[in-house]
């Protein structure tokens, strides 16, 4: 056998290149004959390895629109904005209301100015005097005087009325001292009735004389009226019925003006100030110089020291 130099065997060889690696063939070459050492077999092959196993090459897909997932979204983006929009929201509200007030009998209409007292106190404290007073001085201003009785201030009633086109709307009922203001109807109270409206807390329930009754809260104006005031003015003689909330919702709703009481008042009190009141302005005052003029007059109410105001402040100079 012939024997090479040992020096032959250890002579470094270059290392080969990427492609010259990954062909299996040179790698089987024997050192010193084309082929590598051991040692740099292995550092290649391992870093080789380290490479896939730690720092994979991921093939990213191309992202593409599909036509169908597209589409979808873009009708939730436009419900979402039908519905939560300004102009949204007053379409659905305009919708709900025209369904709403569709299952409510419509009004007979009257071309002639009208007056309305709505007179829900006349069951427990009546006072004919007041009434004979308000429809003379109706009548003498050229106006129709309209009566509710105690037992025609229905909560339907109360959601027809801006459909009634009435130019004065004087409502004598109870309000409420205890909590968020309320106007009282005449309808007594029943679990299962206007249930939707219960819930929506537009409507609720007062105690008058150890009977429940329905009564209306400020969103019922808002939510449940039908149709739009005509500049009317509202009067409203019970305790508590100068509150801002209500007056906003009467306003919004179409009203001019809400005139009444900031505290308790007392049934003999409130008779005589609104007596004098309706006189003022139909006789032509405005809201400012009417209230004014009761204040002047008549004062507080001596027992709760009550006393009138209007909503809005911008109301001053109105008249009928």
């Amino acid at each position: 056998m012939k024997k090479h130099p040992l020096n032959e065997e250890l002579s470094p060889v270059s290392s080969p290149d990427a492609g010259e690696l990954d062909s299996s063939q040179h790698l089987l070459k024997p050192a010193g004959r084309g082929g590598v050492r051991l040692d740099i077999f292995l550092d290649a092959y391992l870093s080789e390895r380290r490479k896939i196993i730690r720092f994979p090459t991921v093939q990213r897909k191309k992202w593409r629109l599909r036509p169908r997932l597209t589409i979808s979204v873009l009708i939730i983006l436009v419900i979402v904005g039908v519905n939560f929009s300004p102009a949204g929201k007053s379409f659905w509200f305009a919708v709900g209301e025209n369904y709403r007030c569709s299952q409510i009998q419509t009004p007979s209409q009257s071309p002639t100015r009208a007056v309305a007292l709505i007179d829900q106190l006349a069951s427990q404290y009546p006072d004919p005097s007041f009434v004979e007073a308000v429809r003379s001085e109706t009548v003498s201003s050229g106006l129709r005087f309209d009566y509710v009785g105690p037992n025609g201030a229905t909560v339907d009633y109360f959601a027809n009325l801006p459909r009634y086109d009435y130019s004065l709307v004087i409502m004598r009922i109870h309000g409420s001292v205890v909590g968020a203001p309320v106007l009282a109807t005449s309808e007594k109270y029943k679990q299962d009735s206007h249930i939707a409206q219960q819930i929506w807390d537009r409507i609720g329930a007062v105690k008058i004389n150890d009977t429940l009754y329905f009564a209306l809260e400020a969103p019922f104006v808002t939510y449940e009226m039908c149709g739009r005031f005509p500049g009317t003015m509202i009067l409203v003689m019970g305790c508590d019925g100068f509150d801002k909330t209500f007056g906003d919702a009467f306003v919004q709703r179409g009203a001019s003006t809400l005139i009444g009481w900031d505290k308790a008042v007392t049934v003999a009190h409130t008779d005589s100030a609104f007596e004098q009141l309706a006189k003022l302005l139909l006789a032509g005052g405005t809201v400012s110089g009417s209230v004014q003029s009761v204040m002047d007059s008549l004062g507080p109410d001596p027992q709760t020291g009550s006393s009138l105001g209007y909503y809005p402040s911008q109301a001053a100079t109105t008249t009928l």
